[in-house]
C-alpha cells in the first residue's frame, strides 16, 4: 500500500489507540512508510505550521497560504460566510455557511482540507461537484454553487441537509420493518437516478444517507459523492484514474470488487452491494461484517473478509445477537421472534441477492432491487431466490477444501450437505461449525424444492390460466400473472411465446414530449386494479396488450386520457394534453375524412363527458330558460313565430309546468338528479345548449367523439330494457372517456334528413337493440320520448358548414316486381334444398337447464347441420305450465347475436327479453346458434358470394330446427310460426318462402336491405312466393329500415293473401309492451290459442 492509501484509511479512524493499532498493522516494520503516513496525518491535524511540507511525490503544500480548519469559521468564501464546521472526511471539510447575496439562506459548503490539495484529491473533489451538479432528484442533496478560493482551494455549495443518519433516525423513531423498507426504497430511487446520470456513488453508508423531516414526513437525502466514479468520461478525464489502485469507500459497506482496488472495473452493481449492507443494518441492527472485526483486520485479511465471507441471512442474524437482539426488536416496534419471522423468506433472499460476492448474481441496478422489495410488499413472487444447491456446494468446497479433503466429490458432498452421517473432522469445534453449515445447506435444499414446486405451479398457470384470461380479454390480469411467474420461467420458450402472443412493444407518440405513466385495466372493468406497464421515456417505447383493454395515461398525476383499446399496431398515438379543458368535458382532437364517421375534416372541439342530467337541465329551467327568446332563436329559425310560441308552450311536464315531460311540478323526481334528462324535444335541447354557451353536436361530431369498436363499448352499456341509469353507472367507453354514448338514452344531434323534416338521434337507447349504437335514427324534432336525451359540445374554432348538412338516406336493394318468375324461383329454391331424411344425430344435453327457474324450462339439444360437418345447438324454452302439445315459434334475433359469444336465455341481448315475454303466451320458443351468430360468428360475410352462402346456410339451420321438431310428440308442428327481429325479420322472408312447413310469420322492424346482394337471397326477390300469413311490425320513424324506402317495398311484395303492417310512433326499437301483445293476439287468431 502507498502512504496515501494508508493515510486515507487512517484519516477515517479517530486519533488514538485504534488508529495506532491500524498503523502498526498496515505499516509493519517499514519505518520510512510509517514516517510518511505520520507526516500526512500531522499535516491534517496540525495545519497551523508555516513551513512547507512534502506530501507524496506529486504535491507540495504552501503552508503560508493555509488557514486552520477551526480558523476558517467567520470568514467569507465568495458570497458565503462560514458559520460552523459540521463534517469532515478524508480530504474535505464541510461547513454550515450563510449565503448573503443575492438571497440569504443557510447552505453547506465543502472545501478541500488544508494540505490535501493534491492532483488526485482535486480531481476527486471536482468529480463530486460535477456529479452533484448533474443530478436533480428530491432524495439527493442539490449542488447550488462552486468555485475556487483566493488561495486556489476548490469548494462547492450544497443545500443544507439538517438530518440524522438513516439508521439513527429509524431506531430513534422505532420504525417497523416495512416502514424502514419504504424509506430505503427512496434511497434506491435516488441511487438509480445517479446511475442514470452515469454516476456511481461508491461510498453508500448510513452517514451518507441523512433523514430530515418535511411537513412531518421523513425524507432521505443522499450526500457525499466524494468518491463517486463516472460510468463514462463525461465528468473529467482525471476522474477515472485518480482512484486507480486505491481502496475507495468505507470497508464495512464496500463491495468485493472495490476491495480488489480495480477502479476501472467498478459499475452500478457495486452500489447495489452497499445498498444491501445498509438494508441489512436497517433490518438487523448490525452489518454483515462486524465493524470491530473490520477495524482490527490486517489489510490482506480485510480484503479476504470482504471478498469471501458470506453474510448470514437477516432472519438468522437477528437471533444471534444476544441482548442486542431484544433492543433491536424494540427499535423496530416488535419482538425478537416476530422480527425474525418478518425477515424470513423473501426479505432474506432479497438482501442476500444484493450481497452476492459474484456481482453477476446481484441485482443489476438499484431499481431492480427496489422493484423486488415492492413485489414483496404486494405479496407477489420476487426475483430473488435461494441459491441452487450446486452453487452453495461449490462455495462450501472453496471455504472448506482442507477439511473436506478426500471427500470433496459430488456424492460425498451430498452426504455432507444432506445427511447427518459422521465425517472425520479435526476437532469437535470444527465439526459443530461444519454441521451448522450443512444444516444451512439443508435449509437451502428445502427452499430449492419449494422453488421447483413453484416452477411447476408457474407452468400450470401458463398452461391453464393464461388461455382462460386470453379468452375473456382479462389482459391486465394476464399481464400481472406473466410478471409474477417471470422470475421462474423467464427463459422458458413457452413463457416467451405466451408473452409475445399477448403483449407487444409499441412506440408511443403525440405532438408533445411528456414523461408518461401508462396503466392498463381489464376491458370489462371487473374491479381489478390499474396495472402500470413499462414506458421508456428516452425511446418512447411501451409494452401493452395486443388486444382489448382499458388504458389510462397520466402525466404527473393528471389524466390525459382514459380509453378502451381494441387492438394495437406498432404505433400508439395519444391525444395532446390540454390543461384548460372545461369541467365535465373531453378534448376531441382533429380528424380528416374517415369512413363511417365524417366526409370532411373536423376541427378540435370539446364534448360533454356525460349526457346532460336532470339537475343540470333544472338550472336552465330555474333561470327562466323557457321564457328567454335568445336561447330559442336558432332552434326556431325554420318555423314561424306563432308556431314557435305554440311549440314552446307545449313543452310542459306531467303537471303542466314548463319542463321535461317526465318531471313533476317543475322539477325532476326525487333521487333522479344525476340521471340523464329525457322527454325533451330537439328544440329544448338546442335552447339548453345555447344557455350553456355550447351547441348540439352534428351527427359527424358525435360519431367522432364517440368513435370506437362496438364490441368495446356495447357490452358495458345500458341496453337492458329497464330504463335509463345514473350517469357513470355504465362503464362502456371507447377511445375517449365519454360515457353512455351507447344506450342509456338516445341523443339528439343537429342534423336533419334530406328526405324528411325529422332530426337525427345517435347512440340508441336502453330499449333499443345494441346494433343501433352506430345508426342515425330519424325522429320528429318535437318528439319528447323517455328514450331520448342529449349531450353538448363546445366548438373551439368554427367548423366546415357542410357538417350541418342533412343526412343522406340509405339506398336499398329493391328487386322489381315480376323480375323473379316462378321458374327462376324454383332454381333459387333448389339452392336451399338438402336431404331431410338424413340422420339428425340428436344429442340431448339437458331437459331442464335451470330446474329452480319458475319462469320457463329450457331444453338444450345438439343436431347435425344440413351442410358441412357442424353441430347446431338448439334451445327450447317451454312455459312451466304443462301442455299436451306446444305451439312452436322459431325465433331468429337481430344482428347483435353476431357479437355475443354464447347464447344465454337469461341475457337481454339477442332478443332475450322478448323471448321471455313471448313464453308467457304459452308457446315454446326455439332458438339456435345459427350460422354467423353467437359462437359460430367467425365465417366470411363480405362480398356477394360469401353473403349468399351465409344467408342460405342460416336458412338451412332454421329448416333443420323444423326437422328436429317433427321428431317430437309434444310439438304441434302444424301450428308452427316464425318470428324474427331486425336482421332476423328480413332474413325470415327466406325460410317463409322456401319452407312451406311454417304456418305464419311475424317480422319485427325488418324491411328491404341495402348493399350488394344477389337475387337468390334478396328478401324483395323471394317475398312474392310466401304463402303463409305474415305480420310486419315497424316503427314509423325508423331510419334503419325507413318506412317509405324499405318497409313499404318489402310489404308490398309479400305474396301472402293474409298480410298486415302495423306501425308504431317509434324508431327502430318498438316498446315490447306494445308489439308483443299485438303479435300474440294475431297468432292466436290464425293458429288458435295455445
Amino acid at each position: 500500500m502507498t502512504p496515501q492509501e494508508i493515510f486515507l484509511r487512517a484519516s477515517e479512524i479517530e486519533a488514538g489507540s485504534e488508529r495506532a493499532e491500524y498503523l502498526d498493522t498496515a505499516c509493519g516494520d517499514d519505518v520510512d512508510l510509517r514516517a510518511k503516513v505520520d507526516s500526512l496525518l500531522t499535516t491534517l491535524e496540525s495545519s497551523d505550521s508555516n513551513d512547507g511540507t512534502e506530501v507524496g511525490d506529486d504535491a507540495t503544500v504552501d503552508r503560508s497560504n493555509v488557514a486552520t480548519a477551526g480558523g476558517q469559521v467567520g470568514k467569507m468564501i465568495g458570497a458565503y460566510k462560514l458559520l460552523q464546521q459540521i463534517g469532515e472526511g478524508g480530504f474535505g471539510v464541510v461547513y454550515m455557511a450563510e449565503q448573503v447575496e443575492p438571497i440569504r439562506r443557510k447552505v453547506a459548503l465543502k472545501i478541500v482540507k488544508p494540505g490535501m490539495d493534491t492532483k488526485d484529491v482535486i480531481a476527486r473533489f471536482e468529480a463530486e461537484r460535477q456529479a452533484l451538479a448533474l443530478m436533480d432528484h428530491p432524495n439527493i442533496a442539490k449542488v447550488l454553487d462552486g468555485g475556487v478560493t483566493e488561495f486556489g482551494r476548490p469548494y462547492f455549495v450544497m443545500e443544507l441537509v439538517k438530518g440524522v443518519p438513516i439508521t439513527e433516525f429509524c431506531d430513534k423513531n422505532k420504525l417497523s420493518t416495512q416502514q424502514r423498507i419504504d424509506l430505503f426504497l427512496t434511497v434506491c430511487r435516488a441511487i438509480d437516478h445517479a446511475h442514470g446520470k452515469g454516476i456511481i456513488h461508491r461510498d453508500i453508508k448510513p452517514s451518507n444517507v441523512m433523514v430530515t423531516l418535511h411537513d412531518g414526513k421523513p425524507v432521505c437525502k443522499v450526500i457525499d459523492f466524494g468518491v463517486s466514479k463516472a460510468l463514462s468520461q463525461q465528468l473529467t478525464e482525471k476522474t477515472l484514474f485518480t482512484a486507480y489502485g486505491q481502496m475507495i469507500g468505507t470497508p464495512t459497506y464496500m463491495s468485493p470488487e472495490q476491495a480488489e482496488m480495480s477502479g476501472l472495473d467498478i459499475d452500478t452493481r457495486s452500489d447495489v452491494y452497499s445498498l444491501g449492507v445498509v438494508l441489512y443494518e436497517l433490518l438487523t441492527g448490525t452489518t454483515p461484517l462486524g465493524k470491530q472485526e473490520v477495524q482490527s483486520a490486517t489489510y490482506d485479511e480485510l480484503q479476504r473478509m470482504i471478498k469471501e465471507e458470506e453474510a448470514q441471512r437477516p432472519s438468522t442474524r437477528v437471533s444471534t445477537l444476544g441482548k442486542k437482539a431484544t433492543i433491536n426488536a424494540k427499535n423496530r416496534s416488535t419482538e425478537e421472534r416476530k422480527l425474525s419471522q418478518q425477515l424470513r423468506g423473501d426479505i432474506d433472499w432479497i438482501v442476500i441477492k444484493a450481497l452476492e460476492k459474484d456481482r453477476n448474481r446481484r441485482y443489476d441496478s438499484a431499481k431492480a432491487m427496489a422493484e423486488d422489495l415492492e413485489r414483496h410488499a404486494r405479496q407477489e413472487p420476487v426475483l430473488a431466490r435461494p441459491p441452487s444447491l450446486i452453487y452453495r456446494a461449490q462455495k462450501f468446497l472453496r471455504r472448506n477444501r482442507i477439511k473436506v479433503g478426500v471427500f470433496a466429490t459430488v456424492g460425498v458432498l451430498a452426504l455432507v450437505v444432506l445427511s447427518s452421517g459422521v465425517v472425520l473432522f479435526e476437532s469437535r469445534e470444527e465439526q459443530t461449525k461444519l454441521q451448522e453449515q450443512a444444516d444451512e445447506l439443508a435449509q437451502e435444499k428445502a427452499a430449492l424444492e419449494t422453488q421447483v414446486s413453484s416452477v411447476e405451479e408457474a407452468r400450470r398457470l401458463l398452461r391453464e390460466d393464461v388461455p382462460k384470461l386470453k379468452k375473456d380479454f382479462k389482459n391486465a390480469t394476464l399481464y400481472q400473472l406473466l410478471m409474477q411467474i417471470k422470475p421462474l420461467l423467464e427463459e422458458d420458450a413457452d413463457y416467451i411465446a405466451a408473452f409475445d402472443e399477448h403483449f407487444r412493444q409499441v412506440t408511443v407518440g403525440n405532438h408533445q414530449d411528456m414523461p408518461l405513466k401508462i396503466e392498463i385495466q381489464n376491458w370489462d372493468r371487473d374491479g381489478a386494479d390499474w396495472v402500470e406497464v413499462p414506458f421508456d421515456y428516452d425511446t418512447k417505447n411501451a409494452v401493452v396488450p395486443r388486444t382489448r383493454h382499458r388504458q389510462r395515461i397520466t402525466v404527473d398525476g393528471t389524466v390525459i386520457v382514459e380509453r378502451t383499446m381494441l387492438r394495437l399496431q406498432e404505433f400508439m398515438g395519444i391525444p395532446d394534453f390540454v390543461d384548460d379543458t372545461p369541467d365535465g368535458m373531453v378534448y376531441v382532437n382533429r380528424t380528416g375524412p374517415r369512413n363511417r364517421v365524417t366526409f370532411v375534416e373536423i376541427e378540435p372541439f370539446y364534448c360533454d363527458q356525460y349526457e346532460v342530467s336532470n339537475a343540470e337541465f333544472k338550472e336552465f329551467v330555474d333561470a327562466g330558460g323557457y321564457g328567454e327568446p335568445v336561447f330559442w332563436k336558432t332552434a326556431f329559425q325554420e318555423i314561424s313565430e306563432e308556431e314557435a310560441d305554440n311549440l314552446r308552450d307545449s313543452f310542459v311536464d306531467s303537471t303542466g309546468k314548463l319542463g321535461p315531460g317526465h318531471w313533476v311540478h317543475g322539477s325532476f323526481p326525487e333521487g333522479l338528479g344525476n340521471h340523464p334528462v329525457h322527454s325533451v324535444s330537439w328544440y329544448e335541447a338546442m335552447a339548453y345548449a345555447e344557455f350553456r354557451g355550447k351547441a348540439l353536436p352534428t351527427s359527424f361530431h358525435w360519431r367522432w367523439a364517440t368513435h370506437a369498436a362496438d364490441e368495446l363499448v356495447v357490452p358495458h352499456s345500458n341496453f337492458d330494457g329497464e330504463g335509463a341509469k345514473p350517469r357513470g353507472a355504465n362503464e362502456g367507453i371507447g377511445y375517449r372517456p365519454i360515457f353512455d354514448a351507447a344506450g342509456n338514452v338516445n341523443e339528439w344531434t343537429l342534423n336533419g334528413f334530406e328526405d324528411s323534416q325529422n332530426k337525427c338521434c345517435c347512440g340508441a337507447s336502453w330499449d333499443d337493440p345494441h346494433y343501433l349504437f352506430r345508426a342515425r335514427q330519424a325522429m320528429s324534432p318535437s318528439t319528447r320520448s323517455d328514450k331520448i336525451g342529449f349531450r353538448c359540445i363546445r366548438v373551439i374554432e368554427s367548423y366546415d358548414e357542410r357538417l350541418n348538412s342533412p343526412v343522406s338516406p340509405r339506398v336499398f336493394n329493391i328487386v322489381e316486381e315480376g323480375a323473379v318468375t316462378p321458374e327462376l324461383f324454383d332454381v333459387y329454391k333448389s339452392m336451399y334444398a338438402y336431404d331431410r331424411n338424413g340422420d339428425l344425430g340428436i344429442e340431448l344435453l339437458t331437459d331442464d337447464l335451470r330446474p329452480s327457474d319458475e319462469e320457463y324450462r329450457e331444453e338444450q339439444v345438439h343436431v347435425r347441420t344440413a351442410y358441412g360437418n357442424e353441430r347446431l345447438a338448439i334451445s327450447l324454452l317451454f312455459p312451466r305450465k304443462p301442455q299436451e302439445k306446444y305451439q312452436p315459434i322459431v325465433f331468429v334475433p337481430g344482428a347483435d347475436a353476431q357479437r355475443i359469444g354464447t347464447y344465454d336465455s337469461k341475457s337481454n341481448g339477442a332478443g332475450g327479453r322478448f323471448i321471455r315475454e313471448i313464453i308467457k303466451s304459452g308457446r315454446v320458443v326455439v332458438i339456435a346458434n345459427y350460422q354467423g351468430m353467437f359462437d359460430r360468428n367467425e365465417i366470411p360475410k363480405s362480398g356477394e358470394n360469401a353473403r349468399r352462402d351465409w344467408y342460405i346456410q342460416l336458412t338451412k339451420d332454421v329448416s333443420r330446427i323444423v326437422d328436429y321438431l317433427e321428431t317430437r310428440d309434444d310439438i304441434a308442428v302444424e301450428k308452427m310460426s316464425y318470428m324474427g327481429t331486425s336482421m332476423g325479420a328480413f332474413m325470415g322472408v327466406l325460410p317463409l318462402a322456401t319452407d312451406p312447413r311454417f304456418q305464419a310469420g311475424v317480422l319485427v322492424v325488418g324491411g328491404a336491405i341495402g348493399g350488394t346482394v344477389r337475387n337468390e337471397v334478396n328478401p324483395t326477390a323471394l317475398a312474392p312466393f310466401i304463402k303463409a300469413p305474415v305480420l310486419m311490425l315497424n316503427g314509423e320513424f325508423d331510419n334503419v329500415f325507413p318506412l317509405d324506402s324499405s318497409v313499404q317495398p318489402l310489404f308490398e311484395r309479400v305474396g301472402s293473401d293474409d298480410k298486415g303492417l302495423k306501425l308504431y310512433p317509434s324508431s327502430h326499437g318498438i316498446d315490447m309492451k306494445l308489439w308483443i301483445p299485438y303479435a300474440n293476439q294475431w297468432l292466436d287468431e290464425r293458429l288458435g290459442q295455445p
